[in-house]
């Protein structure tokens, strides 16, 4: 909790400086727990969780995450014929413009999807959409984008830096890429695709913020921060966000994506790593371990500090803290 007395998260510009959120699963996989932690017994059955986040300041509506779609058929070939077989993925249950109208919003309205990085067994991004115009994908995984301009044909994808060139390789071109090139192609995409800068390309945008090193203030005004979150996969990113509960309470939200695969990693952040994936060289969930554990370490730490005023959100699990409050 050394931040708190060297770096306290900011207090906002104004009390506008807060998001709406609402919650969405998607549809459900699992595999053995010990993939993500080794020597943790049973199965890991968990949802790959959508964020859908209204800042009313500026009027913008986007996806953090698309999570699993509810039309299987639609992914590349091979994912459908490897990842949704290794993780029984079944389903979502609702597309995710019936989501957007569900809470009374206009799917037309996203402006943006945002995607981050990520790795090509397993997910494809993340999504934020302005008026419902763009969307944020954390990364590229499958598991948390897919084709999209159906149902918001006037967003934006944003991704992580670092994003185009790795997930260039794309299906069709590319027959048994799981890269989907109606997403990740620069020249076919249905939607119009753009990568955010990074910490090395665009310092003077990133800063310090509570216990991580490096984040965004991506309106300008404290509400939504993006954080610069490598391990899992180069251009991972995670977000800080300001969110109101129903009863008018403010906490923060800490957007984890795939920056780890157990909740348990928050009271354990030393918990070892499991094995068993596969298709990255250290045989775990994240290209390089030694980045991955010091985002667990700052997410930890920021749950430490806030209390029940942070709540740890991750990509990959059956329930979320304090949901019920939104």
């Amino acid at each position: 909790m050394a931040y708190k007395q060297t770096n306290p998260l900011p207090t906002p510009k104004s009390d506008d400086a807060v998001l709406s959120i609402a919650a969405f699963e998607t549809g459900w996989m699992q595999i053995k727990a010990s993939t993500a932690i080794a020597g943790l017994k049973g199965l890991n059955y968990a949802t790959s969780w959508r964020f859908f986040i209204q800042h009313a300041p500026s009027n913008t509506k986007f996806w953090f995450d698309l999570g699993v779609s509810h039309d299987l058929s639609m992914y590349p070939p091979r994912v459908q014929r490897v990842q949704h077989k290794v993780f029984v993925t079944t389903p979502s249950e609702r597309d995710p413009a019936q989501d957007v109208i569900s809470i009374g919003a206009d799917p037309n309205d996203v402006k943006y999807i945002i995607a981050r990085y990520g790795l090509s067994y397993y997910f494809t991004g993340e999504i934020i959409l302005q008026f419902l115009t763009a969307s944020l994908p954390s990364h590229a995984h499958w598991d948390h984008i897919f084709p999209a301009a159906s149902f918001f044909p006037n967003a934006k994808v944003l991704c992580g830096a670092g994003t185009l060139e790795w997930a260039s390789k794309s299906w069709p071109s590319e027959a048994d890429s799981t890269f989907d090139g109606r997403i990740w192609h620069t020249e076919k995409a249905e939607l119009p695709i753009e990568e955010v800068s990074s910490p090395s390309t665009e310092p003077e945008k990133w800063q310090p913020l509570g216990p991580f090193k490096n984040a965004y203030d991506f309106f300008g005004d404290g509400s939504f921060w993006l954080i610069d979150a490598p391990g899992h996969c180069p251009g991972n990113l995670a977000a800080l966000a300001r969110v109101k509960r129903k009863d008018g309470k403010v906490k923060w939200a800490f957007l984890g994506g795939d920056c780890f695969h157990s909740s348990l990693f928050v009271e354990y952040p030393e918990a070892p790593f499991g094995k068993g994936v596969k298709v990255t060289p250290t045989d775990t969930y994240h290209e390089n371990e030694d980045e991955a554990r010091e985002i667990i370490r700052q997410a930890a730490e920021l749950k430490k500090g806030e209390g029940e005023n942070a709540l740890i959100w991750i990509a990959h699990t059956s329930t979320l803290e304090d949901i019920w409050n939104f």
